[in-house]
Formats: C-alpha cells, structure tokens, sequence
C-alpha cells in the first residue's frame, strides 16, 4: 500500500521543521475487509494478450497488453474497499500504463489508497465513470499515481469528510480538475497535495469548507505558480502550518481565512506569472486588488490582514529578463443570427483573435516603461448565404487593423 518507505526518504529531504512531522507520520490506509484478503479469483483468459483478470467486488476487471502499454479495464459494478494495486498484485500493478473506467462503476465507501501506487499510469479514462455518491473517505486515493492529468470534474464528493494525502506524491501531476468538489462536510485536508511537484496552476475556488478542522501541510513541496482559494476558511479553522513547506508566488484568499500564516517566499525562485518569468526577491506581499491594492505587506504580518472580498496577492518579484515582452489578446466575435424559418432563431458564434505585444522595462525604482503596441488585423469576413433565400446583414466585415486601442468587439449578422 501507498509506499511509506519512498515517502520518508523523499521526506527527509524537506525543510526541518515539516521533517519532524513527516517522519512520524504514515497516512491512513484503505480499511481491509475479509473479502478483500480473499487471492482474486482468476479466470481462463480468453487471448493471449489478456495477462490478468479478476473479481473486485462486483466488478469484473482485465489486464491486457497493447505494444507498450498495459491497460486495467474496471468493468460495471461494484467496487471493495481497499488497495487496487495490492488486489491485482503488485508486480502487475507497477507494469500499467492505462487504467479504464467502464460506465456504472461504484466507488466503495472507503476509497481511501483505490488507485494508489499505480506510478506508471500514465492516463485514466472514464473517471466521470466513476460513481462516487456514497464515498466518505478518499485518503490517499490516487496517492502515488504517475498520471499528468486527472480530470475529476462531475465526482459527487458531498459526503466525503476526508481528503488528506488524496494526490500526496504525485510527482508527474501537472494538472487537476476538481472544480465539481463539493467539500462543505470534509473535515481533513492535511497533506492533500504533498509533493506535487509538477503542478503549478490550482484552482480550488470553488472549494467552501465549514467544517474542516486541519489542512497541515496541505502544500507541502508544492511549487505554485498561482493557488486560488478564495472561499477556503471558516471562524473556527486556524491551521497555523497549512502553507508550511510550499512554494507560492501569488495566492487568491477570501474573508473567511484568518489568522493564517503566508507561505514563507524562497528569494531566487523562478515562477511563471501569466507568461512572464519572474524570480522572487523578497519577502513582501503586494494585494493586486480590493482596498489595500498596491500595498506591500511582510509575510509574517499577513495573518492579522482583515478582508471583505477575495484579494489576490503577489509574492515581490522582477521579470527574470528585463526588458520583457508584454502580450495581448484582441477579439471580435461574429455571431450569425440564423433564420427561423429553418434554424429555430439559432446563432452561431465564432472568434476571431489579433495577438500583439509591447515592450516591457523595469527601472530601478519599480516603475515601469512601455514601449509601442506592435499592430496585427481581422480578417475580412464574408457571411455565406443560406438555403431558403435569406440574405446576411451585413453580408461583409471588413479587414480591421488591430493596435494597443483596440478593444474586443461583437458583429451581429442577421438573415
């Protein structure tokens, strides 16, 4: 089960005072139940590229060799409480490449460490498979995993009340999609993105948590380009090493998160901030919006900053190269009002963008000098005719040549 071995020595690497913590502690385990320490039922393998199959509960699974690949089918029904990786058996565990979800899989209860230690994953399809109504504990659910993107959007997590080292040691993650979380009844978040260490953009703003009670270390050896949490918190969590150990340069909180130490900077860190390269140099957070915009606040005095709406913060920074070059998107939308004769009053909707860009140079006092727009253009547009006779309006958009004044721009064609 999710490696405690390979999570020490990785441990022992970290800042001393997270160390103390981490070599003391071992992630909680997926319950074992009498039908899990049952040896898999193997069947007659029907050719010979199946390697493996079983029984999980109610579902049946396979393992199939495809050239490079080895693929583990999770087929309807469903699934046990406990380690998929150990059930299957660990030597076959370590060789799949690709696990494959069927429609109408049950996700037990306890699904903490279900797809742990499957570190040479490199893709899982059919997750929004997954049925996950009844689970409540998800500990170290894909702990482990070598996948570089996990799309969970859709999961039903309203009864779950543990998340804690839920992506813990993912190192190849790079992102994740939890925007459907419902997390109001999680109570433990500690450790949940542990060494995530290819995972710079997360965005956790949907995450609304009223009852949790610890978040420690939540991102620790995280590198965070820009975390988004703004309606994390409530009045009675004050978890004083939440950010203890990682590495974020620019952070959205909310009201709700209190008397919550900042993440201490590592001066010299490169990050990407909208795709400019910058590196931090000092310890001071600016609030790019709200009331205290522009303000520059040390990050041991961050946790007394009252709030009454999300701020966004940055962690003091210069462009890795100066001068730089600033970018721009300009679009104009051109809808086809089709006619409802034929088309039920439907509108079809495309884009067109124009990308310029400006030079960019820091002075010695912060402020900052701005050279000219560079200029790009809009195609001209010619709307098509439509069956039944009707007639665009205007039936032409002209060439439009796009500079630093231009603005987004919508051109409604009627028939």
């Amino acid at each position: 089960m999710y490696q405690i071995s390979k999570r020490l020595t990785i441990a022992g690497a970290f800042l001393s005072l997270a160390c103390g913590f981490l070599l003391t502690q071992q992630p909680t385990k997926a319950a074992t139940t009498s039908q899990a320490a049952i040896p898999t039922t193997q069947v007659v393998k029907a050719n010979s590229n199946v390697i493996g199959q079983g029984i999980d509960g109610t579902c049946k699974w396979d393992l199939v060799k495809d050239g490079d690949e080895v693929v583990l089918t999770i087929h309807t029904g469903q699934l046990d409480p406990g380690y998929l990786a150990g059930k299957i058996s660990i030597d076959f565990s370590n060789e799949v490449t690709k696990i494959v979800i069927d429609p109408d899989v049950i996700a037990p209860k306890d699904s903490s460490s279900l797809f742990a230690d499957f570190s040479n994953v490199k893709e899982f399809v059919g997750l929004s498979n997954l049925n996950t109504s009844q689970v409540t504990n998800m500990n170290a659910m894909f702990a482990d995993c070598g996948a570089k993107e996990l799309d969970l959007n859709g999961w039903n997590t309203s009864n779950v009340t543990d998340m804690s080292s839920m992506f813990s040691e993912c190192e190849k993650l790079e992102k994740v999609n939890v925007k459907s979380f419902n997390t109001e009844n999680v109570t433990n978040m500690s450790e949940m993105f542990f060494y995530c260490h290819h995972l710079h953009i997360l965005d956790l703003s949907n995450f609304k948590t009223p009852k949790l009670e610890t978040a420690y270390l939540m991102f620790i050896q995280c590198p965070l380009y820009y975390l988004d949490i703004r309606n994390f918190g409530n009045s009675k969590f004050h978890d004083y090493d939440m950010f203890q150990g990682s590495f974020i340069c620019k952070l959205t909180v909310g009201p709700n998160l209190t008397n919550e130490y900042f993440p201490q900077p590592i001066e010299l860190l490169v990050f990407d901030d909208n795709g400019i390269k910058k590196v931090v140099t000092g310890g001071y957070w600016t609030a790019l919006n709200g009331p205290d915009k522009g303000t520059k606040i040390d990050f041991s005095e961050m946790r007394y900053v009252k709030r009454d709406q999300p701020v966004t913060y940055i962690i003091e920074n210069k462009p890795l190269i100066n001068p730089y070059n600033e970018y721009k998107t300009v679009t104009r939308t051109i809808n086809l009002h089709l006619p409802s004769d034929f088309y039920n009053n439907e509108i079809v909707s495309f884009k067109q963008e124009a990308k310029i860009h400006r030079q960019v140079t820091i002075n010695d006092d912060e402020t900052k000098t701005y050279g000219e727009w560079s200029t790009d253009y809009w195609d001209e547009y010619n709307a098509p005719d439509i069956f039944g006779g009707s007639n665009p309006n205007p039936a032409k958009v002209a060439k439009q040549i796009v500079d630093g004044n231009t603005q987004d721009q919508t051109v409604d064609i009627y028939y």
